[in-house]
């Protein structure tokens, strides 16, 4: 076994892919995270309004018309 030629790889073999930059950090953005925000904000009104429907149906404090 003979190495005719050896090169010593001075760089790491990668291509960096950014889908947004951040010009405040090295990792760039994807496409899902500027969307959490609005997810979050649905997923609390939906289940806000679940809530107050299952309050509605499945009452469990008493109200009492003398109070």
């Amino acid at each position: 076994m003979f190495i005719i030629q050896l090169k010593e790889i001075t760089y790491i073999p990668f291509v960096d892919i950014k889908a947004f930059e951040d010009t405040d950090n090295y990792y760039g953005w994807g496409f899902v995270e500027p969307m959490v925000g609005v997810q979050d904000e649905m997923n609390f009104k939906k289940n806000s309004a679940s809530e107050y429907i299952n309050h509605a149906l499945n009452r469990s404090w008493i109200w009492s018309p003398n109070s």
